[in-house]
């Protein structure tokens, strides 16, 4: 099997640096395989069940759906010919989806030109970029997981300080949007030609607090849960990833303020949006995510890892809840973020 990006690409995976000997094990390639293919058990099965091939064998899927992956990657079986760089654009009509209502997406991955041909745009997630399974994307551990932390050493490495002031904006929407459903598939990065790399567009930005997801998957300053969080812990985490406090500061306020402004034109522009999203976002951004937020009345203590040093005890919760909805890989059994109870979870 030949994986290859197609002309002048430098980078396949911010993990797999260029080298002469060959990536073996999970520490290796794999990463970066399991991320080009499907999500999930049921998606997987149905794809393999359709394409006569094994579910769990991740290269005779690749073989059979690689042609077109994410990014600028393109994988076919040895000895045949490599999917061209580009594409032609092949226009959908609305009657295609055959009166069901849709969700079109455009992606940022690839690039219309002269009207009809597709340039592909190498990109990867967070996950990969940190060598981290897409099994393991809500895993947090500061050494071996996804942390905000961890995101922004990406960019301080390989991209400049504006796509870490980017960085902060979008924590900052996701957190103040209720998005807690944030792992690091939801990070992107653009890899270009050059060898140069950008964080990706903001994508997949969806309110869940309305849906009762309201544990987030990467901690906000030592937390995960909504009603825990505020503007003081966005301001502690985004300075412990590397921005001056006072740029901080300015730069949260002024996305915040910016949300707000945005809330009705979006209303606007999406009829069906449910009412109970709607509430939960104004909540935020008339609340604790209000833009003129007087943070020194927010009194949380900071408890970033990095800070003091030391991992935060997990925050203490009633074994009576009816819920806790904090994601859990299906490997464990045992809570971490909420200890002394069963559950339910929500499971990968």
């Amino acid at each position: 099997m030949t994986i290859g990006l197609g002309r002048r690409r430098r980078w396949l995976s911010l993990n797999l640096p260029t080298t002469d000997e060959p990536y073996v094990g999970v520490r290796g390639a794999v990463p970066f395989v399991e991320g080009l293919l499907p999500e999930g058990d049921t998606v997987r099965s149905l794809v393999a069940e359709r394409l006569s091939v094994d579910a769990d064998d991740d290269l005779a899927l690749l073989a059979a759906i690689g042609r077109d992956a994410a990014g600028a990657v393109a994988v076919v079986p040895q000895g045949q010919p490599s999917a061209s760089g580009d594409a032609a654009l092949q226009p959908i009509e609305a009657d295609d989806f055959g009166g069901v209502e849709a969700l079109v997406v455009e992606r940022f991955d690839r690039v219309t030109r002269n009207g009809r041909r597709i340039e592909r745009l190498h990109q990867e997630d967070t996950a990969g970029a940190l060598g981290v399974r897409p099994r393991d994307k809500y895993l947090t551990n500061a050494k071996t997981g996804v942390t905000y932390q961890r995101i922004a050493g990406l960019l301080d490495a390989f991209a400049s300080q504006d796509d870490l002031r980017d960085l902060a904006r979008l924590v900052t929407a996701n957190v103040a949007l209720g998005k807690a459903d944030t792992h690091g598939r939801n990070y992107g990065l653009v890899l270009d030609p050059d060898g140069t790399v950008r964080l990706a567009p903001a994508y997949d930005v969806v309110s869940t607090l309305a849906y009762g997801l309201t544990a987030h998957a990467i901690a906000v300053d030592g937390a995960q849960q909504h009603e825990r969080l505020s503007t003081r812990r966005l301001l502690n985490e985004i300075t412990t990833c590397g921005l001056p406090s006072r740029e901080a500061e300015t730069l949260v306020r002024d996305t915040l303020a910016r949300l707000a402004e945005a809330v009705e034109p979006a209303r606007e522009g999406t009829p069906n949006l449910a009412d109970r999203v709607l509430r939960r976002v104004r909540a935020n951004l008339t609340g604790p995510f209000a833009a003129d937020a007087d943070v020194a009345a927010q009194a949380q203590p900071a408890s970033s890892p990095r800070r003091h040093g030391r991992s935060s005890r997990p925050e203490p919760h009633d074994a009576t809840a009816p819920a806790c909805g904090v994601w859990m890989p299906r490997a464990r059994t045992t809570c971490r973020s909420r200890p002394g109870h069963a559950g339910p979870h929500r499971r990968t």
